[in-house]
C-alpha cells in the first residue's frame, strides 16, 4: 500500500475481480471484508506516512460500491468493533459506511452502544471519532448518548456544539415516563447545561457580583446597628 495509488488500485482490482463477476480469474485469496479488516489491523502508530497510505487504501475499497455492499460493510464493522484495542480508523470507516449505505444507521447505533461498553473514551483519538459519528447520526444517536457515564457526557457536550443544544432539547421533550428511566446523575448534567444556555457566562458573573455586593451591604448594616 506504500506503492503509488495506481499500483495499489490495480492490485485491489485483481483481488476483488472475482466478486464483481468479471473475467475468469478464479476465487480471490481474500474476501472483500477480510481485505478491509486487514487494512485496519495494520499498525501505524507513530508513522503518519503509513497511516495516509492505509487511509488511501480504504478509500479505494469504498470506491468499489458493487463489492462493498451494505451486508459486507456490516460484517466488517461487526468484526472491527470486537477488536481490542479498537482500530484507529474504525470510526472513520463507520462514517464512510453511512455515506455509502445510509440504511446502516440503526446498525451503527448498536456499534456505538458496544463502544460505550468498551469505554471508547480511553482511546482519545477514537473517542473524537465517536463524537463525530454521533454528530453525523443525530437525532438517532441521542439515545446512545444517554448511555454515556456522567463524565463522558459532560465532555461530549463541551466538545460538540453541534450536539449540545439539539440533545438537550431532545431530553426536554421526553415524557415524564421516558425521563424516569434516565439516571439522576445524567439529568442533573442536562439541567446544568440548560441553565448555562439560558443564563450565559456574562450574566452568571453579574449574578455572582450582585450576590457579593448584597452580602457586603448586609454585613455593613449589622455592624452599624452594633
Amino acid at each position: 500500500i506504500r506503492l503509488s495509488p495506481n499500483v495499489t488500485k490495480g492490485v485491489f482490482e485483481r483481488l476483488l475481480v472475482s466478486y464483481k463477476g468479471e473475467g475468469s480469474y478464479g476465487m480471490s485469496p481474500v474476501t472483500p471484508s477480510e481485505l478491509l479488516i486487514a487494512l485496519h489491523n495494520i499498525e501505524c502508530k507513530g508513522d503518519d506516512s503509513l497511516m495516509k497510505s492505509v487511509i488511501r487504501a480504504t478509500n479505494l475499497c469504498f470506491q468499489e460500491k458493487g463489492v462493498y455492499t451494505q451486508e459486507v460493510l456490516a460484517v466488517v464493522l461487526q468484526q472491527l468493533v470486537d477488536h481490542t484495542p479498537i482500530p484507529m480508523l474504525l470510526m472513520r470507516t463507520v462514517i464512510q459506511s453511512l455515506g455509502v449505505c445510509p440504511r446502516l444507521v440503526n446498525f451503527v447505533m448498536t456499534i456505538l452502544t458496544k463502544l460505550i461498553s468498551k469505554q471508547i473514551w480511553k482511546q482519545p483519538k477514537v473517542w473524537q471519532g465517536f463524537i463525530k459519528c454521533c454528530e453525523v447520526t443525530k437525532p438517532h444517536s441521542f439515545q446512545v448518548i444517554l448511555q454515556l457515564p456522567p463524565k463522558q457526557l459532560e465532555n461530549l457536550l463541551e466538545t460538540s456544539s453541534i450536539l449540545r443544544l439539539p440533545f438537550i432539547a431532545h431530553v426536554q421533550a421526553l415524557t415524564p415516563n421516558q425521563r424516569a428511566v434516565i439516571p439522576r446523575s445524567i439529568l442533573l448534567i442536562i439541567e446544568r447545561e440548560l441553565m448555562r444556555g439560558m443564563v450565559g457566562e456574562d450574566d452568571t458573573v453579574k449574578i455572582q457580583k450582585k450576590r457579593r455586593e448584597s452580602g457586603g451591604k448586609r454585613r455593613h448594616s449589622k455592624e452599624s446597628e452594633t
